[in-house]
């Protein structure tokens, strides 16, 4: 009679534990990575994820900058597999397609147009200002902690802008040059306010009249 009674009891609790299995593994994968088939809960997730790190890079940009450095080191720089599987997902016809779009960006091609101008023309630009910041144009790669995003690149850059002044007296503060152009008003120099990156035109220096003035390296192909 016992037995029979087990018996009952054991097929009466085997559907209940297996449901609870079921709403247990459920609820682990709540919160995982949406898969890339589902554009608008793949977005919404990225959105998240890049919030959660601006506030850890405002609350403590210290930490959060060795954070990135020490995790780079790890799964990128000291990792040749993952570099690789890194480069090779670059390659794919999915994520050129998508650079693609990117580049045709026009917010893209004046940012780039601008870079472009500081790096190849510098017998041009030395001769501009701009209202608060400094072109600095360096042979290798320099690293500088950028004083809008607080981050510090790895590698560096060759291109960085400087503050003209800060709050501190600091005379070293920098921005990227992603950072930088984030305000147009401020990107453009003085006197060219009126002139347009990233739309194929030359870019000429002017007179006190106004009238253009060809550069020593007016004959280089640049912006």
């Amino acid at each position: 009679m016992s037995l029979a009674l087990w018996n009952v009891g054991n097929l009466t609790a085997r559907p209940s534990t297996t449901f609870l299995r079921g709403r247990l593994f459920h609820a682990c994968n709540v919160h995982r990575t949406p898969s890339h088939k589902d554009p608008v809960k793949h977005r919404e997730y990225l959105d998240r994820q890049n919030a959660a790190n601006r506030l850890k890079r405002l609350e403590d940009p210290i930490k959060y900058q060795n954070q990135r450095r020490d995790f780079y080191n790890a799964y990128y720089y000291g990792n040749p597999e993952a570099a690789k599987k890194q480069s090779e997902r670059k390659k794919r016809p999915d994520a050129r397609e998508q650079q693609r779009l990117f580049r045709q960006n026009p917010a893209f091609k004046q940012s780039a147009s601008l870079r472009q101008f500081i790096l190849r023309r510098p017998q041009v630009w030395r001769h501009l200002e701009w209202k608060t910041h400094t072109p600095v144009l360096y042979d290798t790669k320099t690293t500088h902690e950028c004083a809008s995003c607080h981050t510090k690149p790895f590698q560096g850059f060759a291109l960085w802008w400087k503050r003209h002044d800060d709050l501190d007296h600091n005379p070293d503060i920098y921005d990227c040059h992603t950072c930088f152009v984030a305000d147009w008003s401020r990107a453009l120099p003085i006197g060219y306010e009126d002139f347009v990156f990233g739309q194929r035109k030359r870019f000429y220096l002017r007179d006190g009249a106004g009238s253009t003035t060809t550069a020593s390296d007016s004959k280089e192909k640049g912006q």
